[in-house]
């Protein structure tokens, strides 16, 4: 009862409705960037002979019941990216909610972590780009997953483990980052649990093996594997001496579009994270023409 009251509140309530607000002209977008290749292009999303064996399969899957169900019609596709965002915020709403200590005011606590991840600028991306919806399939299975580990400490049991473990298969099959979860279900249960690292590690080792495997069948994937290759090829670019050590330390993998590569791929890379991160503290500096 205490939970369907917690779900029923009308914090929630003007949450989700403030959400809807702000994402309702995502249904005007187009078509753009990688929804070409991915979506428009790609002759493996036919429902009836789907390729399973593609990079990012759950994802993908979710694209061509899209296509078999509305056809190429991007609205379709936002309608979708909108409903999987406003889930992924009652359920980080829930995840709040069940970490805070219980008072009166957990509702309200809870709506305010869920208001910061459903309504910052950042978001923009994973909800009005189409191929964004990876970044938002992810992170729905890692929180369904995160929600059934949480559960799993309050009563132990091995489906709320085999439960998890399944939504970490499907967060990686929605998109490769998900294999960090182990280190964020550690991080949860020393800093929100207080238990001994050694303590965590312990209880993290089934999450730690699935990405393990999970991580070394990407390894031999064939896709990857070229994904790979095309990295590999393109650190062979470096004419910069700096260029050339990452190169022999195996740190030169990035792209450039065959072109010789004057700069770092480490600095490349540091930049870009700076980047990220200052969007996320300091939505304001946000470009909406990168370009």
């Amino acid at each position: 009862q205490a939970f369907a009251g917690f779900l029923s509140s009308g914090w929630l309530v003007a949450l989700l409705v403030v959400g809807l607000a702000v994402y309702l002209p995502a249904l005007w977008g187009v078509f753009v960037f990688d929804d070409y290749p991915w979506i428009l292009n790609n002759h493996g999303l036919e429902v009836s002979s789907f390729d399973f064996w593609q990079r990012r399969p759950v994802t993908l899957l979710t694209f061509a019941a899209n296509l078999e169900l509305a056809g190429p019609n991007p609205a379709g596709f936002h309608v979708v990216n909108i409903a999987l965002h406003l889930a992924n915020g009652l359920l980080v709403y829930i995840v709040v909610g069940r970490t805070v200590p219980r008072a009166t005011t957990t509702p309200a606590l809870a709506a305010l972590g869920a208001a910061i991840f459903l309504l910052h600028p950042a978001q923009a991306g994973a909800v009005s780009y189409i191929s964004g919806r990876a970044t938002s399939l992810m992170t729905f299975w890692l929180l369904i997953g995160q929600l059934a580990a949480m559960r799993g400490l309050e009563k132990p049991a091995r489906r709320w483990t085999a439960i998890s473990l399944c939504a970490l298969v499907l967060a990686v099959g929605s998109k490769e980052t998900a294999l960090v979860y182990p280190a964020m279900w550690i991080a949860w249960l020393v800093l929100a649990k207080g238990l001994p690292l050694a303590r965590s590690l312990r209880r993290a080792t089934p999450h730690l093996v699935v990405s393990a495997v999970l991580f070394i069948g990407m390894i031999l994937h064939p896709g990857y594997r070229t994904l790979l290759a095309e990295a590999a090829a393109s650190g062979r670019l470096a004419v910069t001496p700096v260029g050339e050590v990452e190169q022999r330390l195996g740190m030169g993998f990035c792209f450039n579009d065959n072109k010789p590569r004057e700069d770092s791929c480490t600095a490349r890379r540091v930049e870009s994270i700076a980047g990220l991160t200052r969007f996320l503290v300091a939505p304001w500096t946000i470009s909406i023409d990168p370009g």
